[in-house]
């Protein structure tokens, strides 16, 4: 079918001002962030357009979101694992906060809950297969745990605001409230040694230590809620 007229009007409307933030470059003081913000604008538009024009049904939804959150969580795996093997653990921190890939831990930590949330869709829906439900707990989890190391002030304000929305809207209510009280357990269960690294950060020797502990918890627990996706799934088939 036809993407809503609401749709085509968004993205045409974004990719004029894409085209404005163009033209203005001939008349900036500063070009080069000029330049830098019309670029900036026009990838903005560049993602917006496929996922608002794309007519999705239930179960591509699903398939997009769940990708989705499932590509994130293995960025999060794969930075996870350089981090742990990194002779110097320091570069990945910003002010103590884990600011990598993105950079800036604000940043970080969004990126992260972009993906948490569609992993806890993933995990908590029964028409869902077993293994993928696994997948998206655990990745929950490892998304949540990534995100605590962040130490994000703004997403501290912004979560419970994000949290009633989700749980507002979300299909399967019960079950996501289960999911996400689940994922907080087991990231609680593993608070002290994520909190420690920021807590007790230096860039001289103790910090591997440190690091080595919070991703060694953080791989044991997203493995853990791996299984317990995975056997939760199964008996609820």
């Amino acid at each position: 079918g036809k993407p809503p007229r609401a749709a085509l009007a968004a993205a045409g409307l974004l990719f004029a001002y894409a085209a404005w933030s163009h033209l203005s470059i001939a008349w900036a003081d500063d070009q080069g962030a000029a330049v830098e913000g019309a670029g900036r604008a026009l990838l903005y538009a560049l993602l917006f357009a496929p996922f608002a024009l794309w007519p999705l049904d239930g179960r591509s939804a699903y398939v997009v979101v769940g990708a989705l959150g499932l590509g994130i969580a293995a960025i999060g795996l794969v930075e996870l694992i350089k981090l742990d093997a990194s002779s110097e653990p320091a570069r990945f921190f910003a002010d103590k906060r884990l600011s990598e890939p993105v950079g800036y831990h604000n940043g970080n930590v969004a990126l992260w809950f972009l993906g948490f949330w569609p992993c806890v869709v993933l995990a908590a829906r029964r028409e869902v297969p077993p293994p993928l439900r696994g997948l998206g707990l655990a990745g929950a989890g490892l998304l949540l745990g990534l995100a605590l190391m962040g130490q994000s002030r703004g997403w501290f304000f912004s979560l419970p605001v994000v949290l009633a929305f989700f749980v507002a809207v979300v299909p399967g209510r019960a079950r996501a409230i289960v999911t996400l009280l689940a994922l907080a357990a087991a990231v609680l269960a593993i608070a002290d040694p994520l909190l420690e690294v920021h807590d007790s950060f230096s860039a001289g020797p103790e910090l591997p230590g440190l690091v080595d502990r919070a991703a060694g918890a953080l791989m044991l627990v997203s493995a853990v809620l791996a299984v317990l996706g995975l056997a939760v799934g199964l008996i609820d088939r």
